[in-house]
């Protein structure tokens, strides 16, 4: 199975260490140790990238991102923005995408499940993960000239989207 972390690790800063209970549904977040899995800890190449589909109580559901190809998720991203609100500096992607019930079951049979560049079985990339276990978690924030040019589909092809994310990363490996 691919595996898209070097290219996730330059387009997702900048990022800050946060408590578990402020992980919160529509995000990205690096869990960087996790009590009784193995290894616990994850760092470089094998860091858990995810974006948190809801919260449950004691357990967030999450789709592990390392597997599924930059553009893929950008693209999915776009589908599910809410183009009526606005780009800030240092915002939450959760503030630009649509609303969805804080458990993520209407996000995840409407728009997750049904994408097979986002989620299957041949990715294996649905987790669960009990909060009570976390024990480093990174929160992704994004410059807002970043998510201004991961969102601006109308104006741009799937070639120059794909272009944009390269640059992104030849910048940071320069």
């Amino acid at each position: 199975m691919a595996n898209f972390t070097r290219q996730y690790n330059q387009l997702l800063t900048p990022e800050g260490r946060i408590s578990k209970s402020l992980i919160r549904p529509r995000n990205i977040y690096r869990i960087v140790t996790y009590k009784d899995a193995e290894p616990a800890t994850k760092s470089g190449e094998n860091s858990r990238y995810v974006f948190v589909i809801g919260r449950l109580q004691d357990r967030i559901h999450c789709i592990k991102i390392n597997p599924i190809k930059p553009l893929d998720f950008t693209k999915f991203l776009n589908r599910i923005r809410d183009k009526k609100k606005a780009f800030k500096d240092e915002q939450y992607l959760d503030e630009l995408l649509k609303d969805f019930t804080k458990d993520g079951k209407s996000l995840f049979e409407t728009y997750i499940k049904p994408n097979p560049k986002v989620y299957s079985s041949t990715l294996a990339n649905y987790r669960v993960y009990l909060l009570k276990n976390i024990v480093n978690c990174w929160e992704i924030k994004f410059e807002k000239e970043v998510l201004q040019k991961l969102f601006s589909e109308e104006t741009q092809t799937i070639t120059q989207q794909r272009d944009t994310i390269q640059n992104e990363i030849n910048e940071n490996d320069g």
